[in-house]
């Protein structure tokens, strides 16, 4: 997903996020455990992933934005070399 999205868009950067962040998918309940979110970056072609479990939110977004500084907080280091 990271790849596919660094090519699309001929970017030199790529994110990838996949998980459940709050609302069970009715369609994958045995799977769809809030909080555990899957990323990966691509980085100028070097992808690198990592798996976290969040502790509960009270909504989506809270969800959302945790994972935004996760993510932010594995790229920054990678902008400045």
């Amino acid at each position: 997903m990271a790849r596919a999205c660094r090519n699309v868009y001929g970017a030199h950067i790529g994110v990838g996020i996949s998980g459940t962040m709050g609302n069970i998918d009715p369609n994958n309940e045995k799977y769809s455990v809030p909080g555990q979110v899957y990323f990966a970056i691509d980085f100028m072609g070097h992808i690198t992933s990592w798996f976290f479990e969040l502790p509960v939110q009270e909504t989506r977004l809270d969800y959302k934005m945790l994972v935004a500084e996760m993510i932010f907080g594995k790229l920054y280091p990678l902008l400045k070399k």
